[in-house]
């Protein structure tokens, strides 16, 4: 059988059999099935999968149109690495979804107002409380500049101003509690609750933290997923990539962007922003080919788009790979075999390859190949001393002119610095 027949088999009627086990190390068989399921709704049967020019990108004819796949397969014809196209937000839904960020100070304040006009103890219960764990539930989860951080300190104030509250108790009746409104106040309380408790646990220090230092340069940077648990870092559930982080930009007004959402990366107050080297190592592999995509447009296929991967030795003796991801298109100034010192400019920021909106991604792992910079373990790391969570906020000065290194022959980018306007 062929490799384009395998292939058209398994997207049809995937089974376990069907994948290397190092690819069901890193992938759970369900989520591929749910993901090709997802396919085959959109797109219907397939009738035709072939080769095309770019390496393990196959083009698939289904009922309903063409896609592609990435798809890699050993001698055994089993896969061993798969990517599928994934549906990103409509801008409007981005839009959407945004703006709902801006709402949710006005409902606290509604809250506080209920609070102190409570009229008896039973109805400050009942608003205070789930107040309280919703206002911070937000406060542990929430990615402020993509708002703005200048909303931080409104939800303190509302919370500040909400415990103040107490100080009617004494003065009120008991009263009675009304069922329907004491059910909400306590579903409210358990789902905020527990989104709460996961914000919290996901600052929870991990041991064994590998050191690094600077990686951005030139502007107030926010960690926009990291952390320990899920509910504050997407990564966590996917081993080569756990612990790894995401920093967004933080500009005028506290915001990542000038405007609501928009299309055009340049307008993010992170694109462009100086990527530096945040240890001493060695170049392992770089690309520096993918556009730099309008926003919400994402290319799920090549999802670390342009990337530099460093390959260092720590002080505990472990080898890792560091892979510095989401890069402008042509700005890579290194190439493979180079040899790079901590707080060396490597490249810019830019909106490349599998992404949302302008953001450098940063990950750690050990017993990565170097085929693919998304394999091996992810392990924990702290920058600058800090074990990086959502929400944290990294204010970095201009590199040094010591550090502006010549670029290695070829590279194409003409380096500004960073923008403090994501």
């Amino acid at each position: 059988m062929s490799q384009a027949a395998r292939l058209r088999t398994l997207l049809e009627a995937p089974s376990p059999e069907d994948f290397a086990p190092s690819f069901l190390e890193q992938v759970k068989f369900e989520q591929v099935q749910q993901g090709l399921a997802g396919l085959r709704r959109q797109h219907g049967a397939v009738q035709d999968v072939r080769e095309s020019h770019d390496e393990a990108i196959w083009t698939v004819e289904a009922e309903r149109g063409q896609y592609q796949v990435l798809a890699r397969l050993n001698g055994q014809l089993q896969v061993t690495a798969l990517r599928i196209p994934t549906p990103s937000m409509t801008p409007l839904q981005a839009r959407v979804a945004f703006g709902a960020l801006w709402l949710l100070p006005l409902i606290l304040i509604q809250s506080v107002a209920r609070g102190w006009a409570a009229p008896t103890q039973l109805d400050w219960l009942t608003t205070v409380i789930p107040s309280v764990i919703f206002g911070g539930a937000l406060l542990a989860t929430t990615v402020w500049a993509q708002s703005s951080t200048l909303l931080r300190p409104v939800f303190w104030l509302c919370m500040s101003a909400l415990l103040s509250s107490a100080v009617r108790l004494p003065a009120l009746s008991t009263g009675t509690i009304n069922p329907w409104e004491g059910l909400f106040a306590l579903a409210m309380s358990l789902l905020f609750g527990r989104l709460l408790l996961g914000g919290l646990k996901g600052r929870r220090i991990p041991s064994s933290l590998v050191p690094l230092g600077p990686v951005l340069a030139g502007g107030t940077f926010m960690v926009g997923q990291g952390g320990s648990t899920p509910t504050v870092n997407y990564h966590v559930d996917h081993p080569a990539m756990r612990y790894a982080v995401d920093f967004i930009g933080v500009g005028a007004l506290g915001r990542h962007a000038r405007g609501h959402l928009p299309a055009d990366p340049s307008r993010y107050a992170i694109f462009g922003a100086q990527v530096l080297a945040p240890l001493d190592g060695e170049v392992l592999r770089t690309q520096e080919a993918r556009p730099d995509l309008q926003i919400p447009r994402a290319d799920a296929l090549h999802p670390a788009g342009n990337f530099i991967v460093l390959r260092s030795t720590v002080p505990d003796g472990r080898t890792v790979h560091v892979l510095l991801a989401h890069l402008q298109q042509g700005s890579v100034r290194v190439r493979p075999g180079d040899r790079v010192r901590a707080g060396q400019v490597l490249a810019t920021v830019g909106n490349s390859g599998n992404t949302t909106e302008p953001h450098l991604h940063l990950g750690v792992n050990i017993g990565a190949t170097e085929e693919d910079p998304f394999s091996g373990e992810g392990v924990p790391f702290s920058v600058q001393g800090r074990f990086p969570v959502r929400g944290m906020t990294f204010r970095l000065p201009d590199v040094r002119a010591a550090d502006l290194l010549g670029p290695s022959p070829g590279a194409r980018a003409s380096f500004t610095g960073g923008r403090s306007p994501f």
